[in-house]
């Protein structure tokens, strides 16, 4: 597995940026799945490989890319996708998912994207807690089955015009990026070279025993 830092933790005024940049919309939201886990007790230098075991019951086989986040309430956020190569790793590549690259919101919220439009809530602290894909129209009844998942009045808040999300500015992300790719093998490449080298160190010896035969016999 491989990982790296964007930023650090709840996200408190503009977080400072390391790694690599989120390249917009290089992972459509239908694409990915949204999860928020309980990590109790897991120290944070552990939490990349902690939650990658967790996100496999989503992601059951195959490799997956995975941004992630710890959120005000304890819990971790993250977003995954399927990847058939680094092509779509977030580490390796800087492919990310739409909503990580995107200003945060606050309640409800209903957003345009490709193929159809994505429905999301927001706590108070500023933390996304759930998310849905709607492909194609949002209907009534999906909006509906959405606002009472959040465990909110569904005549409090009827169904929206979808709009346009907001870019973040670089440096406002916040998340860490990782991925399910085998590491990387440093001798990959070499084995031309190994093999060479070994022979070489053979014509050599071979060479030396030689002159060393010739050196006996005149003396």
């Amino acid at each position: 597995m491989t990982s790296s830092a964007v930023g650090a933790g709840p996200a408190r005024g503009r977080p400072g940026w390391v790694g690599l940049r989120p390249t917009r919309a290089a992972v459509p939201r239908r694409d990915a799945t949204f999860v928020r886990l309980p990590m109790p007790g897991v120290a944070r230098r552990q939490l990349a490989g902690a939650l990658r075991l967790q996100l496999t019951q989503y992601q059951h086989s195959g490799l997956f890319g995975y941004v992630w986040r710890q959120q005000h309430d304890g819990m971790v956020a993250a977003w995954m996708w399927p990847i058939a190569s680094a092509a779509r790793s977030p580490r390796q590549r800087g492919a990310w998912p739409e909503p990580a690259t995107e200003v945060p919101g606050a309640g409800l919220r209903l957003l345009q994207r490709e193929g159809g439009a994505e429905a999301q809530h927001w706590n108070a602290a500023g933390d996304l807690i759930h998310s849905r894909f709607f492909g194609g129209a949002t209907t009534d009844a999906g909006w509906l089955a959405f606002v009472r998942g959040c465990g909110l009045d569904p005549d409090a808040h009827p169904l929206p015009a979808p709009v346009a999300a907001t870019a973040l500015p670089r440096g406002d992300a916040g998340w860490h990026a990782a991925d399910n790719l085998p590491a990387a093998d440093p001798w990959k490449g070499w084995g031309w070279k190994a093999v060479l080298v070994a022979v070489v160190a053979v014509i050599a010896a071979g060479a030396g025993a030689h002159l060393q035969a010739r050196r006996q016999l005149q003396e």
